[in-house]
């Protein structure tokens, strides 16, 4: 019966490391697969809440876009561009970071900033190249801000 307690006794001994290194590795494991797990969760939710802000300011731009085309009251795009998209612009920012900010931050800025002077003040005899240059004003800021937006991912 003494070399049956020691044969265990020994076996018990060389067991016990063993046991520690697996209880270790599974705990390190868990953790490990825990953590890589939250990171990818919380990259998906960032970019799908960056996609669902895209999806509701691009289609706002669209009709100012094709309303610019028509060259019909520009005055009045420079208004609507800031009632409308101003929300939904700075919500979708937040997703932004370093060079893509950046250069959406000039595109806005200059849409906002457009003035009645730049695009308001037609008068009935001014020339075809007169409306046309306060068309291209608000046509290309208008499209700076939509192809950074929607180039976003």
């Amino acid at each position: 019966m003494d070399t049956i307690g020691q044969i265990v006794r020994d076996t018990v001994w060389v067991s016990i490391p063993e046991f520690i290194r697996l209880a270790f590795a599974g705990t390190a494991g868990g953790l490990i697969g825990g953590y890589v797990t939250d990171r990818l969760t919380r990259k998906r939710d960032k970019e799908s809440a960056m996609m669902t802000d895209k999806r509701a300011f691009v289609p706002l731009i669209d009709p100012l876009i094709m309303w610019a085309k028509k060259n019909e009251a520009l005055g009045y795009i420079r208004y609507e561009s800031e009632q409308r998209l101003l929300l939904p612009a700075m919500r979708f920012r937040m997703h932004l970071k370093g060079e893509r900010l950046r250069l959406f931050d000039e595109a806005w800025e200059r849409l906002i900033k457009t003035t009645r002077v730049e695009v308001d003040t037609r008068q009935p005899c001014d020339s075809d190249e007169t409306a046309n240059k306060m068309q291209q004003i608000i046509l290309s800021r208008l499209e700076a801000v939509r192809k950074i937006a929607a180039d976003s991912k």
